[in-house]
């Protein structure tokens, strides 16, 4: 009633387009529910996989942020001091065990549309060594208040993908579900 869907029809003559976009006849009501119910969940496991892949991605680069914030309030990466090229830093950055880029592209694009969705351009080449991410934070987020923020953010975010992890598709399903009751 809230949406004006609801309403008196007959029955006999209930025609719909089905998953494969070709127009189809059903019988009942719990026939259409029944034509969709499996490529709706389908739908759930896809978005399940790209929320554990960003949660993923967010969780590492922002700890990826404050172990380099770390790294530098403890003199093991001097940006300033030591004159050293990009390249150098580039190697210090790698011998710490930092993800570059690419590194963190590859956990956003890990997930089961990986090989259908084609969203982020493919400069592998470019961003295997690319640490942008991190020499290019400014200034003022290299203190202990950022470090401390990014690192209550990426347990926040490790929380959020161990009950992500532990839901089903279907969880998710009936959690919308449930909220969509609950704002009706």
């Amino acid at each position: 009633k809230v949406f004006k869907l609801e309403s008196s029809l007959l029955t006999t003559n209930m025609h719909a387009f089905d998953h494969t976009g070709n127009i189809r006849k059903f019988e009942t009501a719990s026939s259409i529910v029944e034509a969709f119910f499996p490529n709706r969940l389908s739908l759930y496991h896809d978005r399940k996989s790209v929320l554990e892949s960003e949660m993923r991605y967010a969780s590492a680069t922002m700890t990826n942020k404050a172990r380099f914030i770390e790294a530098v309030s403890n003199g093991q990466v001097d940006l300033v001091r030591q004159r050293r090229t990009k390249e150098e830093t580039v190697a210090a950055l790698e011998s710490l065990g930092f993800d570059s880029s690419g590194q963190l592209l590859e956990i956003r694009r890990d997930n089961a549309l990986r090989d259908r969705m084609k969203t982020e351009k493919d400069t592998k080449n470019d961003d295997d060594k690319n640490f942008d991410y991190l020499m290019n934070m400014p200034l003022a987020s290299l203190t202990t208040e950022k470090l401390q923020e990014l690192n209550q953010d990426a347990e926040k975010k490790r929380i959020s993908l161990e009950s992500l992890q532990n839901k089903t598709a279907e969880d998710l399903w009936r959690d919308d579900l449930d909220s969509l009751e609950r704002a009706l």
